[in-house]
């Protein structure tokens, strides 16, 4: 691709890295409305966080590193940012902090949705991911 092509309108994937500040994704899906691949890392993320990220609408894979203690995120919510998308789409969510707010996430998925070790995600869905998925540690939930 040549310079002269290239715009804010054309990168496709983005990491972005926010270690003392929260990040503006609102912000990002105006400048960047091409990103289908989103990589955060950041210690917290706005409480708008799934509706700025509807912005994106040609998003299929989002990576989040970011701690439990400062995301907030209901069972509901998330299943609808995941119907929400495309179908195929990818979330992968990597957390620290504590584990008790993981767990009772993870609990809560599993009454929702449908729910399988990633290895057996894999072999079943295999690179024909015909369903949209959030991986949470070793566990992938899907949509029926």
């Amino acid at each position: 691709m040549n310079l002269s092509k290239l715009t804010c309108a054309s990168p496709t994937s983005l990491r972005y890295y926010f270690y003392a500040s929260t990040p503006n994704l609102k912000a990002m899906s105006t400048y960047f409305p091409n990103l289908t691949r989103v990589t955060v890392t950041t210690h917290s993320l706005p409480h708008t966080w799934m509706t700025d990220l509807l912005g994106f609408r040609q998003l299929t894979h989002l990576v989040l590193f970011v701690s439990i203690n400062y995301l907030i995120i209901e069972c509901d919510d998330l299943i609808a940012f995941l119907k929400a998308h495309q179908l195929g789409f990818q979330f992968s969510l990597r957390t620290k902090g504590d584990k008790n707010l993981l767990q009772s996430l993870k609990n809560d998925l599993s009454q929702r949705l449908e729910h399988l070790s990633g290895a057996e995600f894999e072999e079943k869905y295999g690179s024909q991911k015909k369903t949209s998925n959030i991986v949470i540690d070793d566990v992938t939930f899907y949509l029926p």
